[in-house]
């Protein structure tokens, strides 16, 4: 059933005077040449469904897109309506401040958050867009924020020593690093560090836009299997060189004390997570952020490898020579992996594998001085352990290898937001 809209008289001039002034105005905007009592058109017959009329004029014709009527005076075109769920189109001239789109374009996007090229993991914050001072802010903002976090816990760990009585004032002002660490302390320092997963995490995607998974490996992702192969490799070999430095070392004096069972739970559950944010903060955020500002890939690697091993370093504490230049190695052997694996696992495991394994004897003896790095703590015993690190990495990169695991991401598949 189809609406007529009556159309209205025209005024008759009266006298010969002529047309006599309508008490309606004409509407629009700027002059009209439709008369103020312009008949409206009919809308089109023979609706086949809402937003495809049929052109009853052509037999057989497909529906048509049914259109608005232009404007007369407005400057205003037909303007087409869209069937039912379908979005309207783009509008010329409409898009971000300064831009304009083109009829039919869609909104423009905002910078991928990913390489535009295959780029290797220490160079993977190098997106469209990048901005060297957001790198740099990242990771010294990461550092500030791992030191923030452990003021704060170590805090809460003297508020709960001195309430249980564990501690006085007195024995708190006598705390050095040959006597700090208890029980709970080595836990403090473990949560510390857990915390910089979180923050690495967290401030990769405040700066770059990049989700978690981006952090671990070029592919996304946490490889778990890959993760589970390397400790695999790293793990035996770690042992027979602990077994070795002990023998080394002499006779320990080794039996059940209060803290064994506490401690056994603490070094099972919390290291391998320790270990875990020691890679993300060093291996993952300041090597990817320092790495990323040079513009040549040789330059990155080293100015990634570089800082963060130094810092790594650093947050140990090592002033003994041999220490330092473990530490030193240990970086750079990290920062080897991530690049040549594309991703953290194999750090992470070798890190973990080195610190669980080292820490057997732990819960049996005194290591209250565990944190003590001063000068003559450290002696030629740690060459074995370089040794066994240097195999364990030099296996691992030889099973990367064979497992094809690419060292580059993402072209081909660019995918923003993941």
């Amino acid at each position: 059933m189809s609406t007529q809209f009556p159309t209205a008289p025209d005024p008759q001039p009266q006298g010969g005077a002529g047309p006599q002034p309508s008490p309606y105005p004409a509407q629009g905007f700027g002059p009209s040449t439709q008369s103020p009592y312009q008949a409206v058109a009919p809308p089109p017959q023979g609706l086949a469904q809402r937003g495809a009329p049929t052109d009853a004029s052509q037999p057989g014709a497909s529906p048509q897109p049914y259109q608005h009527p232009a404007q007369p005076g407005t400057g205003f075109p037909a303007q087409p309506v869209p069937p039912p769920g379908a979005p309207y189109p783009a509008q010329a001239g409409v898009g971000f401040p300064g831009q304009t789109v083109p009829p039919g374009a869609a909104y423009p996007a905002w910078p991928a958050p990913l390489p535009a090229e295959q780029t290797i993991y220490p160079r993977f914050f190098r997106v469209p867009g990048f901005k060297r001072y957001k790198a740099v802010l990242a990771a010294v903002l990461g550092l500030a924020a791992f030191f923030v976090v452990s003021i704060i816990l170590s805090a809460v760990w003297v508020a709960v020593e001195l309430a249980t009585g564990s501690m006085t004032l007195e024995s708190l002002s006598q705390l050095n690093m040959s006597n700090v660490v208890t029980p709970s302390f080595f836990l403090l320092n473990n949560l510390s560090l857990v915390a910089c997963i979180g923050i690495a995490m967290a401030f990769a995607a405040i700066f770059f836009r990049q989700r978690p998974g981006w952090l671990a490996s070029v592919q996304g992702r946490f490889r778990w299997g890959f993760f589970g192969r390397c400790l695999l490799i790293a793990a035996p070999i770690i042992a027979v060189d602990l077994v070795a430095e002990a023998l080394i070392a002499g006779p320990w004096e080794l039996r059940l004390r209060d803290h064994t069972v506490f401690m056994i739970v603490v070094i099972l559950l919390t290291t391998p997570l320790q270990c875990a944010g020691e890679e993300y903060l060093c291996r993952g955020l300041i090597n990817r952020g320092f790495g990323s500002l040079p513009k040549g890939r040789t330059a990155g690697v080293a100015t990634g490898a570089l800082v963060s091993t130094a810092v790594f370093a650093v947050l140990h504490g090592a002033t003994d020579p041999y220490l330092i230049v473990f530490y030193c190695f240990f970086g750079l052997a990290c920062c080897l992996l991530a690049w040549k694996t594309g991703g953290l696992e194999a750090a992470i495991a070798v890190h973990a594998a080195n610190n669980v394994l080292g820490m057997w004897m732990v819960p049996f003896t005194d290591f209250s001085g565990m944190f003590d790095r001063g000068a003559g703590t450290g002696s030629p015993v740690v060459l074995l352990q370089m040794a066994a690190l240097a195999l364990a990495c030099w296996l691992i990169l030889r099973q990367a290898k064979r497992l094809g695991l690419p060292e580059t991401g993402p072209p081909p598949a660019v995918t923003p937001g993941r």
